[in-house]
């Protein structure tokens, strides 16, 4: 059977980076919280690194924000699009006004005439 890989939250791993400090065997605290010896250290590290942003999530954070500034490029393009398509139909109807109404009298014109 495959065995899943567990995650652990900020507060839990700042609570067992607390009870390091505090002076207590790293191998005790593996044995209470069943995880492996090596974590308490490797988060004792990390959050001695960088405190604001360590433990912040599985990576995926930062892909989000990525996604998000993709789609806010995007939904500004096709904004700009519409706005231009808009003249442009705006500018074809006049346009189309102007030239019903020039070929229109010289019609209307030459049936005075006659």
């Amino acid at each position: 059977m495959k065995r899943t890989r567990q995650r652990y939250d900020r507060a839990f791993k700042i609570s067992v980076v607390a009870e390091i400090e505090s002076g207590k065997p790293l191998a005790q605290i593996a044995r209470e919280h069943s995880i492996h010896p090596s974590l308490p250290s490797r988060w004792r590290d990390e959050l001695a690194e960088n405190p604001e942003k360590a433990f912040s999530g599985n990576g995926n954070m930062y892909k989000d924000q990525a996604r998000i500034a993709e789609l806010e490029r995007l939904l500004g393009q096709a904004h700009a699009e519409i706005e231009l398509l808009k003249k442009a139909s705006q500018d074809a109807d006049l346009n189309n006004y102007l030239a019903r109404i020039f070929i229109q009298r010289p019609i209307e014109a030459e049936l005075r005439l006659v």
